[in-house]
């Protein structure tokens, strides 16, 4: 993404016509990937939402003295009754497929870390839009100038 001015006026039609290609092209790659950025920090905000569920269901679960009853979600809107009793360890996902036995604390401070990880990630991927949005500004009224010279 290199920023050079050039005086159209210099240029001859095929320059201004090649010229408006390449911008045409870099204009598509860059909004491209403005797309891709976009679902990036929708899929991290999703997973900080789910983490921060998560975290919330924990610290019920420590507040809980003795059984309690839940509905078990069985899909598509179906429960069924149940007992949970006091829960000392949760089963807690590390990554590739692989899960373990986590005291609630443990679990809280696992979830922490990646919402940390996930919050660094989406401030990143901002970052990067942003570039993209300013540099997409910027091409787009050259673009604009060169089709109208054509």
């Amino acid at each position: 993404m290199s920023e050079q001015t050039v005086d159209i006026s210099t240029l001859t039609p095929e320059q201004k016509q090649a010229l408006a290609q390449r911008f045409a092209q870099e204009l598509n790659l860059l909004q491209n990937l403005g797309e891709s950025l976009q679902k990036q920090i929708e899929l991290l905000n999703q997973n900080l939402l789910e983490i921060s569920l998560t975290t919330n269901t924990l610290n019920e679960l420590e507040k809980n003295e003795g059984e309690k009853e839940i509905l078990v979600s069985l899909g598509s809107g179906s429960f069924v009754q149940g007992e949970l009793p006091k829960t000392e360890k949760v089963i807690v996902g590390l990554g590739a497929g692989v899960s373990a036995d986590r005291t609630i604390p443990e679990a809280k401070k696992l979830l922490e870390e990646r919402a940390e990880t996930y919050g660094k990630l989406v401030e990143r991927s901002r970052g990067e839009l942003d570039k993209v949005l300013s540099r997409v500004n910027l091409l787009q009224p050259q673009l604009q100038a060169l089709l109208e010279a054509e």
